[in-house]
């Protein structure tokens, strides 16, 4: 049609050649080429990949897991109780003690004498002897 114009094509990339790296786009960082993993043997178990368990072998137990025992609590002492002042009573007023007052004063007889030092009760044959 006349005054329009003709759609464009759009530019392909030059065919890449084999073993050749790609040509670089013009404003672009080349990008890295992915590591492929190398080609497994068949029958040849896989190498251990680090960080990863390896897979458990058909017909043989896993191994035991260690046991780690927990890491120990730290005691921590309770609190101190405050300590709450024991309210002290007045004593009540001595009475006056008189020749004709009917309290005395008593005397703990027993502990007064202190202790008796006698003959061992028991005793059939007082006496010594050979």
């Amino acid at each position: 049609m006349p005054g329009v114009p003709a759609p464009q094509m759009p530019r392909m990339p030059p065919p890449q050649m084999p073993g050749m790296p790609a040509p670089q786009m013009p404003g672009m960082l080349p990008q890295p080429r992915p590591r492929m993993p190398p080609p497994q043997m068949p029958g040849v178990p896989p190498p251990p990949t680090p960080g990863v368990p390896p897979p458990p072998t058909p017909g043989v137990p896993p191994p035991p897991t260690p046991r780690v025992p927990p890491p120990p609590t730290p005691r921590v002492p309770p609190p101190p109780t405050p300590k709450m002042p024991i309210p002290r009573m007045p004593s009540p007023p001595t009475p006056e003690i008189g020749p004709g007052s009917a309290i005395g004063i008593q005397i703990n007889s027993n502990a007064a004498k202190g202790r008796k030092r006698g003959r061992k009760q028991g005793k059939s044959d007082p006496g010594g002897g050979a």
